[in-house]
């Protein structure tokens, strides 16, 4: 079992970008988290189509769609793949021009809380999207990642804020390579009041 954890783990080195630096997502911004309910994660295997879950990951959802809705995800590489367990991106260290650092320990800026627990009873089933993070709980910040199957042994111990959307997108996880490139689209708001 912990062998899987270990390599799952990645170190979060804060570090001077060229590019602007975002802000974590404020309490308005939590708060208005019910309001996105789907992404796409563009690949060049076909798109991946997830469902969001703003009501059990309100901070991770939010987080997501900041960074998504400002380009932060654009050009960035699933820098991590292990066959049958995970792919893993969102690192601004793998996007050309981006900040220095070995792939693998970029982020943010900051980090967000983790949402585990009772709380947050999402498991982690084929085609699930969570928060990568350090060997601290509250240390995500932009990194994620979607298993390739179950792995029951993550459950409570990452938080999970989204799933495929369709079991048929797993063929599309599974074919992702290391070095492929990853654009995130907010896909799905509902209509305003």
């Amino acid at each position: 079992m912990l062998r899987y954890c270990a390599p799952l783990l990645l170190t979060l080195t804060l570090q001077a970008a060229d590019i602007p630096s975002p802000v974590a997502p404020t309490t308005e911004e939590i708060q208005q988290a019910t309001q996105w309910t789907s992404a796409t994660i563009h690949t060049p295997r076909g798109p991946i189509p997830v469902t969001l879950f703003p009501a059990t990951a309100p901070h991770s959802v939010a987080n997501f769609v900041k960074l998504a809705r400002s380009g932060f995800y654009d050009g960035t590489t699933f820098h991590r793949v292990v066959p049958g367990f995970v792919i893993q991106g969102g690192d601004p260290t793998t996007r050309p021009g981006g900040p220095a650092g070995m792939p693998g320990t970029g982020g943010p800026g900051y980090t967000i809380p983790a949402e585990v627990g009772a709380r947050n009873p999402e498991k982690h089933l084929p085609g699930t999207l969570a928060m990568a993070r350090s060997a601290a709980l509250d240390s995500a910040g932009s990194q994620f990642y979607l298993t390739c199957d179950a792995t029951p042994h993550l459950d409570g111990g990452y938080t999970v804020f989204g799933r495929i959307t369709n079991p048929k997108d797993l063929a599309v996880i599974q074919a992702i390579r290391a070095g492929d490139p990853l654009r995130v689209e907010i896909t799905a708001k509902p209509a305003s009041p």
